[in-house]
């Protein structure tokens, strides 16, 4: 089998992929609910309900335990990974979110005292980069539950 063959049969890439998919739409859905509008470019952004990032590591660490098996290197590889990727979601990418929120709202008061209505040379900073822990944990679940139906 050609390496592009075997690329597209590993159900454990499938796995990861379609949990990060699931996870997406998760997103839309979900701001559906709670804002009644449709956002599709939730579909390809950081941050939100739940987390893509966790859905995929974790759709990749519990398919490789199923296809590996759960005492392997590879599947404890595969954890130490996803592990670093939720701590990362949850701790310093949303902290930077906090941050940016803060100093969007500063420029913004900046920009209140200005006298004739000035305005900074500041371009607004992305606010939604990170994850709560509990969107990280639906992540890890959407991500699990994917590998288990799929595998």
């Amino acid at each position: 089998m050609s390496i592009i063959g075997s690329i597209l049969s590993n159900k454990v890439i499938w796995a990861s992929f379609l949990g990060w998919l699931a996870a997406a739409i998760g997103k839309v859905i979900y701001v559906v609910i709670k804002e009644k509008r449709v956002r599709i470019r939730l579909i390809f952004s950081t941050g939100g309900m739940p987390s893509t990032h966790t859905a995929f590591v974790t759709a990749l660490a519990t398919g490789v335990g199923l296809m590996e098996g759960f005492s392997t290197g590879e599947f404890a590889l595969a954890v130490a990974f996803s592990i670093i990727v939720m701590v990362d979601a949850a701790g310093v990418r949303h902290a930077a979110g906090e941050h940016a929120k803060q100093l969007n709202h500063l420029t913004e008061i900046l920009e209140g005292i200005f006298e004739r209505g000035e305005k900074l040379d500041q371009k607004k900073f992305k606010e939604l980069i990170g994850h709560t822990k509990f969107e990280v944990i639906i992540g890890a679940l959407v991500g699990i539950a994917t590998a288990f139906i799929f595998i």
